[in-house]
């Protein structure tokens, strides 16, 4: 919680942590019906929620979390009659999007104790103090890839996880109608314990102990 209290105070911006679960369904606030992932994180924002994998529907949230079985040829078809781009490239966009390497259960949203990935909305300029922050941390700069596919699930929530390190997006189509994406935000996610560094080396450099 302190983690996620210190990202909203260097950011002006609310966050929500994502816990992926791979035995158990966790029995406590469960979801109301079947939604996609990112709706599921919008509303995560003003209250914890656990979507068991089974009531995901969005395929390409599916797929980022292991639930699709199917192979990418099919998802590619799917994308190319949806938005018109031929198959061939369809492919080549979604094969580097990784996916989890074991099927989730479930996965909590909201005020996590310790979440595997946190992921606020933020403006430009609170994107631009997270990526200082991030570079006062690590002496390096962010290197950023940006896809309109996938986005939230796949190249945010399971890239940061399987990656560790920060994700940015500019979200997709979908993630901007069903996640509630302001034109004027974009979706920026990291792994936990990179976020506590940050608050450790705040505190350090405050001389505060954490």
């Amino acid at each position: 919680m302190k983690t996620l209290r210190f990202l909203e105070e260097l950011t002006g911006e609310v966050w929500t942590g994502i816990s992926f679960h791979f035995e158990t369904v966790p029995d406590s606030n469960p979801a109301d019906g079947p939604m996609r992932l990112c709706e599921a994180i919008s509303k995560s924002f003003t209250g914890t929620i656990i979507l068991p994998g089974k009531l995901i529907r969005c395929p390409g949230a599916c797929r980022a979390l292991g639930l699709n079985s199917s192979d990418d040829d099919e998802f590619a078809h799917k994308i190319s009659e949806k938005t018109g781009i031929p198959v061939g490239l369809a492919s080549q966009v979604i094969i580097p999007i990784p996916r989890l390497d074991k099927p989730i259960t479930a996965i909590t949203l909201g005020r996590v104790g310790r979440p595997d990935v946190v992921i606020s909305y933020p403006p430009p300029k609170a994107a631009m103090l997270l990526v200082r922050q991030w570079q006062e941390v690590n002496g390096a700069d962010l290197d950023v890839s940006l896809s309109t596919f996938i986005a939230i699930c796949g190249n945010v929530a399971v890239k940061a996880f399987k990656l560790q390190r920060p994700r940015l997006s500019l979200g997709c189509p979908e993630s901007r109608e069903y996640g509630r994406i302001a034109d004027d935000r974009q979706v920026f996610g990291m792994p936990y314990h990179q976020a506590k560094q940050f608050v450790q080396e705040r505190a350090s450099n405050a001389h505060i102990r954490i």
